[in-house]
């Protein structure tokens, strides 16, 4: 496997895109090209980590099971300059990143048209915003690209910001936990005020973003989450079930906050320390597999005839 790390914009060493990539292999050696992963960690805009919850270990996994993967460092407080945290900034850090992908795909053994990117906390607030947004004006003209070039085949969202003023209402009935920093230093990071707008609140919540050319959309959180309230989760399903968006959703009972892969990551090998949550993973993989190869998610013939009779009974 190769694993390299490459600077997306000229100049910049804090916007990163490090790649997972399967290398031939003489004994299973395979002619097709690999569907692509783009995993953003969390870190409430203050910090995106390769080590955070959505980082290396999640391109892991999915390189595991054959995907070439890669882990997206974008603009965030700790390592960028302040005007360049500034939303829509990780939105063109992302599309930049689906550019390479598509530019090395021939090099890479990556298919073009299959690349999902995956978020966490923050970082699925970004996937979001960039699935619902990357045909806009803006992101084109700042990419100097059409938008069949920055388009995507499905984003995986976890425990997301869907709705900024939701959160914000939220945040100030419920303070979050010491620890968990999604809160108003991240929003004046990427807002350039600890107070914005309903008019920017409203411009950069993906739920009031979504239209007919979002991509179809997984969504996981869990109920005892004490920073990101899982009614953003399901209020994000439920507007894209108003707009016709194919769409999955998972709340769980238990995770918390940053449960990425669903287990302690210090101890990765103690399945007893596995949480329920972490079922969102194999989901996701099946949801992919359903859309990339659509007989997969066919049904059974005895199905389609009971569906008949019961439409018929119905009459």
């Amino acid at each position: 496997m190769l694993i390299k790390t490459y600077e997306l914009w000229p100049g910049r060493h804090d916007v990163t895109l490090t790649v997972f990539i399967h290398t031939s292999d003489h004994i299973f050696a395979s002619k097709n090209k690999r569907p692509a992963i783009i995993c953003c960690s969390g870190g409430g805009f203050i910090e995106c980590s390769r080590d955070g919850d959505g980082g290396d270990h999640v391109a892991m996994s999915f390189a595991s099971d054959g995907y070439n993967a890669f882990v997206l460092q974008y603009s965030s407080a700790d390592r960028s300059k302040k005007e360049d945290v500034l939303f829509p900034s990780q939105m063109y850090d992302l599309g930049k990143a689906i550019l390479m992908i598509r530019q090395h795909a021939d090099e890479w053994k990556t298919d073009p048209d299959k690349i999902t990117i995956v978020g966490f906390s923050a970082g699925a607030c970004i996937c979001a915003l960039y699935a619902t947004t990357y045909h806009q004006d803006h992101m084109l003209k700042k990419l100097n690209a059409a938008a069949c070039d920055l388009e995507i085949s499905a984003a995986l969202l976890i425990y997301g910001i869907y709705d900024f003023k939701a959160l914000l209402r939220y945040q100030n009935e419920h303070p979050a936990p010491e620890g968990i920093n999604a809160g108003p230093d991240g929003i004046q990071c990427i807002f350039g005020q600890k107070n914005p707008s309903k008019e920017q609140l409203e411009r950069y919540s993906p739920i009031c973003q979504v239209s007919s050319m979002t991509p179809p959309l997984f969504l996981a959180a869990a109920i005892d989450d004490p920073a990101i309230p899982a009614v953003q989760t399901l209020d994000m399903a439920k507007k894209c079930h108003e707009e016709q968006i194919p769409y999955e959703v998972h709340v769980f009972q238990r995770g918390g906050h940053g449960f990425s892969l669903g287990r302690y990551l210090a101890d990765e090998y103690r399945q007893d320390k596995a949480l329920s949550c972490s079922a969102w993973v194999p989901m996701a993989k099946t949801f992919l597999t359903h859309l990339f190869a659509p007989e997969s998610a066919e049904h059974e013939p005895d199905f389609e005839k009971l569906m008949k009779m019961l439409a018929e009974g119905n009459k």
